[in-house]
């Protein structure tokens, strides 16, 4: 990923409210034209989603959670600091998923 990447603009599609109890889904629109998508979550609100393991009553997440980003608090200037220092580190299409790629 080339260093000049970078976040045009976030848009937070849930409420922040919701934070403590969910993850909260969040478009990036990249300066190159690709359009990415992630989940951003809350330690806290790990133990309120995800499978539940029968035997213990934890939780268990797995399967998508390369595209779920841990922060906290979340706010907009937060959750835009970290996926720019994500991009800054290379590691935007680990932590994303490009809504325009053909996963059929």
């Amino acid at each position: 990923m080339s260093s000049e990447l970078k976040i045009e603009r976030i848009k937070i599609l849930d409420g922040l409210n919701e934070q403590r109890k969910c993850a909260i889904e969040v478009d990036i629109h990249m300066s190159d034209g690709q359009h990415r998508w992630c989940w951003v979550t809350t330690p806290e609100a790990l133990n309120h989603f995800g499978d539940q393991v029968v035997a213990s009553g934890g939780r268990f997440h797995g399967g998508t959670s390369h595209f779920t980003v841990i922060a906290a608090p979340l706010s907009h200037d937060v959750i835009l600091s970290v996926l720019d220092q994500i991009t800054s580190n290379g590691e935007l299409l680990r932590f994303t998923w490009d809504i325009h790629q053909d996963h059929g």
